[in-house]
């Protein structure tokens, strides 16, 4: 999934014209009422009350790991993806190295609990999620500094 360069103000539709005094998404230039608090087009944060809000907060923090999962620019956004992202696929090997796999054989029985499911889905989530993510921003970095791709090179041309 590539990432498309941020629209020019002269690319925007005729409809979505910035007029004047009208407020515009710092991320892609998309003009915006006074009360919005996120972008319609893009979903980046655009009051300064998104990220201060419970719920809005949780949106504003998911286009940051978006942003940054999808088109790092430099190699610290690499290493923050990393150093968030690394100690939690650790501690979720931990968690599964610390299960007692004899418990699962017993899983077709009544007394079976959920929470033994749910100490195994945990782990592997933490595990799966963080792998992912670390490996898509450190693709989509290298990607971008080896240029574009033979296919991105007819398109421009």
């Amino acid at each position: 999934m590539s990432s498309t360069p941020e629209p020019k103000e002269e690319d925007l539709p005729e409809d979505e014209q910035p007029g004047d005094g009208e407020d515009l998404c710092p991320a892609c230039l998309t003009p915006h009422g006074p009360l919005a608090h996120f972008c319609g087009r893009c979903g980046a944060p655009v009051s300064a009350l998104a990220p201060m809000m419970p719920f809005e907060k949780i949106f504003a923090e998911g286009y940051v790991y978006r942003h940054a999962t999808e088109s790092p620019g430099k190699f610290i956004v690499v290493a923050g993806i990393w150093l968030i992202f690394l100690p939690m696929a650790i501690q979720g090997a931990l968690m599964l190295n610390a299960i007692e796999w004899e418990t699962f054989k017993d899983w077709k029985e009544p007394g079976f609990a959920f929470f033994n499911i749910l100490g195994l889905v945990v782990p592997l989530g933490l595990v799966g999620v963080s792998t992912v993510i670390i490996a898509r921003t450190t693709w989509a970095y290298f990607r971008q500094r080896s240029g574009p791709s033979d296919v991105e090179r007819e398109e421009v041309t």
